[in-house]
């Protein structure tokens, strides 16, 4: 389902929005409280998205809290056992050593999730399903709108977790925005509502080329992840598929998958900041994303920002700015041959890689921050 457009340059869906919170009125000392179901300590495409939006809010003027929530289960359980103690609402402040934040964003993890940390009249955003779960058992009296790109974690649930994401996506309180045509996709599954799918953007700023397209070395860049969607062992495998006949090709792996004991013919780069990421990403001439599923493909997305020709599964998220053949490559998920021969192709044709990375990059310039917070807060702010 196609939504049409706006004035704010984004897709939206006009026969859904009888469910829509009321818009807010801007005012100078209007603040706007981002939700999160906790913090990350490694990097995360989810979180960093989170943090990337909390960023350009601030730098627009805007108040920005961060509220990080605590625990893994059901905040209906977390509730009940913080009333049962009868414990007060409290912050503490935290940081993620790996994302350097604007000076005017305020970061606080609530330990103990009452209502009064939520009270003001500025918009709450929402991120992962459960802050919209939370907010709904809350009933905290603010305007909400929450930012969807749970389509991955959709595609890779269970049953019971299913219905809860549906229950959640489902509140009729709540003002959804799509973050990509893959989440368009789940929630018209679900039968959600939404007021408009803003795409996702990237740091052009950081994220460059610092070495040139064309003078780039034989390297190959796998992120490394535990998580079984994001299918790292089908990239390491793909690779030990092209080093049959290339030895000489160097691969480098990083991220947050310390329980995947790559091999040693792999250069693991372990966590890394965003400036050793582009440094990662300049170095390498192709990089692949195995994912089985993406609500939006963010690495890929950044390496293609930096000069990197990308190969990637259909994982659903990279349709939104990956064109097969023209500036990437797409290939079936769950096939490391296909991977491999893919990859393959672009080292034996360097003009071919060479042109498919700068069509890339010239891509991904359109998918910027500034303009999807522009979009963003036409939404929350229409009258602006």
């Amino acid at each position: 389902m196609k939504g049409q457009k706006s004035q704010a340059g984004v897709g939206g869906n006009p026969s859904r929005l009888s469910n829509a919170a009321p818009p807010v009125t801007r005012r100078a000392d209007d603040s706007v409280t981002v939700l999160l179901p906790g913090n990350s300590p490694t990097p995360i495409g989810g979180y960093k998205v989170a943090y990337q939006i909390a960023d350009e809010l601030a730098r627009h003027r805007h108040r920005v809290q961060i509220l990080a929530m605590q625990g893994p289960q059901p905040f209906s359980k977390l509730l009940q056992t913080q009333i049962g103690r009868r414990s007060r609402s409290r912050r503490e402040h935290w940081t993620a050593p790996w994302f350097e934040f604007h000076r005017e964003v305020e970061l606080n993890t609530l330990r103990s999730p009452r209502r009064p940390l939520l009270t003001g009249t500025g918009p709450v955003l929402l991120t992962a399903w459960q802050t919209a779960e939370y907010f709904v058992e809350l009933g905290a009296p603010r305007p909400a709108f929450q930012l969807v790109y749970d389509f991955e974690h959709w595609m890779a649930a269970d049953k019971a977790t299913r219905a809860r994401m549906s229950a959640a996506l489902l509140a009729p309180s709540i003002s959804r925005v799509a973050m990509s045509s893959a989440v368009v996709s789940m929630l018209t599954e679900i039968g959600s509502s939404y007021i408009a799918n803003v795409s996702c953007g990237v740091d052009t700023g950081l994220f460059r080329p610092t070495v040139a397209i064309d003078r780039r070395a034989d390297v190959i860049g796998i992120p490394l992840r535990k998580e079984g969607h994001k299918a790292s062992c089908d990239a390491i495998e793909a690779m030990a598929l092209l080093r049959e006949t290339r030895s000489d090709v160097r691969i480098i792996g990083f991220g947050p998958g310390s329980s995947l004991t790559p091999p040693a013919w792999i250069e693991n780069r372990g966590v890394v900041s965003d400036s050793e990421l582009v440094g990662i990403y300049n170095e390498c001439a192709i990089f692949v994303l195995p994912s089985l599923y993406e609500g939006w493909g963010l690495p890929a997305a950044e390496a293609m920002a930096c000069g990197a020709a990308v190969v990637s599964t259909d994982n659903g998220g990279v349709s939104d700015f990956l064109e097969d053949g023209v500036n990437g490559v797409i290939v079936e998920a769950h096939k490391p041959i296909q991977i491999a021969a893919a990859v393959g192709r672009l080292l034996d044709e360097r003009a071919l890689r060479v042109e498919i990375a700068a069509a890339g990059y010239e891509r991904i310039q359109r998918a910027t921050w500034p303009a999807s917070i522009d979009a963003i807060e036409a939404l929350m702010w229409p009258d602006a």
